[in-house]
């Protein structure tokens, strides 16, 4: 019998879920590092204040607080051990599901979707930012899109409604992206003068930054309004009905991506998009 799986689709599939795999293992192994410093009971914003005295908690406290800390009242053990254990989980799963397919499952995704979602609900200023809740929004994608196997076939899993959720997905993300420039009244925005300085204001600028900023005011002004095309115009063509057309909104995409990838550091953010 014939093979009911589009094959194009099960390689796009598991493109995004190894590429999702890719922006866990970021996630998790750089916060990791940064649990002494920000979340143990020295750091600047305990875990322990935000979990608090949960002496009667249970597995439904856990539910209902979305977070796996809570659990370490349950365990008898330092929420700081906790939140190590769940840091190094989720770098062990992403790690796993990045080397193989078999791990590229319904279940590694659901539990590094709950491990990130643990440590987002109690990260405070230091998580609460659009690359979070975008890796939330794709994980949670990936979780319902992603094989229920890990060593057996699960049969037909509808692998084309996973790619237009993405779709739709990158969708929201670009259009809004740019839409949220203009709807802020930002005058550099609107007078075409943002690049001019988003070089040196941005979060942490690459090398190549400061040679993107030596650029004289028609580059910036003409990037700008190419940004504004691509970002606020080209997405409505990723729903277009001719392939090539939908590649070329495509690349656009990854062009900007690239651009941005070169001048700034936004650590996983970078593979999310």
């Amino acid at each position: 019998a014939a093979d009911p799986f589009p094959a194009t689709m099960e390689l796009v599939r598991d493109g995004i879920l190894f590429g999702v795999a890719v922006a866990y293992l970021a996630a998790f192994s750089s916060i990791y590092v940064q649990f002494p410093g920000l979340y143990h009971a020295q750091g600047v914003t305990p875990v322990q204040l935000a979990v608090g005295q949960t002496r009667d908690a249970t597995w439904a406290t856990v539910l209902e607080r979305k977070t796996l800390l809570v659990a370490s009242t349950i365990l008898g053990e330092h929420v700081d051990i906790v939140l190590d254990l769940v840091g190094i989980a989720g770098i062990v799963l992403s790690l796993l599901a990045i080397l193989s397919s078999v791990f590229r499952s319904k279940f590694v995704f659901a539990a590094l979707w709950v491990l990130y979602m643990s440590i987002y609900t109690v990260g405070g200023t230091f998580l609460h930012f659009q690359w979070d809740i975008l890796l939330l929004d794709i994980g949670f994608l990936a979780l319902m899109g992603a094989p229920w196997r890990l060593y057996f076939d699960s049969g037909r899993d509808y692998p084309e409604f996973f790619v237009a959720c993405i779709r739709w997905l990158l969708f929201r993300l670009m259009f809004l992206a740019g839409v949220v420039k203009l709807t802020s009244n930002c005058p550099l925005w609107w007078g075409l003068r943002a690049m001019d300085v988003h070089y040196e204001s941005q979060c942490i600028p690459a090398p190549l930054a400061w040679y993107a900023h030596q650029l004289p005011h028609w580059v910036q002004a003409l990037s700008t309004v190419v940004t504004f095309f691509i970002e606020i115009a080209l997405p409505f063509l990723f729903f277009w009905p001719i392939r090539s057309i939908r590649l070329f909104a495509a690349g656009a995409q990854v062009v900007l991506m690239v651009a941005i990838m070169l001048t700034g550091n936004y650590n996983f953010f970078n593979f999310v998009t």
